[in-house]
């Protein structure tokens, strides 16, 4: 349980762009939370989505990696 303290949008950018967008339109993200929001833990902040498997997993490999998201 916590809130949501900062959501970097160039690391955010970067992991919907290795899903894919903007070229495919298939692929996106809807945050669920925004700054300043609680968070419930379990609960999902986000949902990305990309044309491919593939996509998806270097789209969520990047937000492992860069993080993004950060809740305290």
């Amino acid at each position: 349980t916590g809130y949501i303290a900062n959501i970097d949008c160039i690391s955010v950018r970067k992991m919907v762009r290795a899903a894919g967008a903007p070229k495919d339109k298939d692929a996106g993200l809807f945050l669920y939370k925004h700054e300043g929001e609680s968070v419930l833990e379990g609960e999902p902040i986000f949902t990305l989505y990309a044309h491919s498997k593939e996509k998806l997993r270097f789209g969520l490999s990047m937000f492992k990696r860069l993080g993004g998201i950060e809740v305290r």
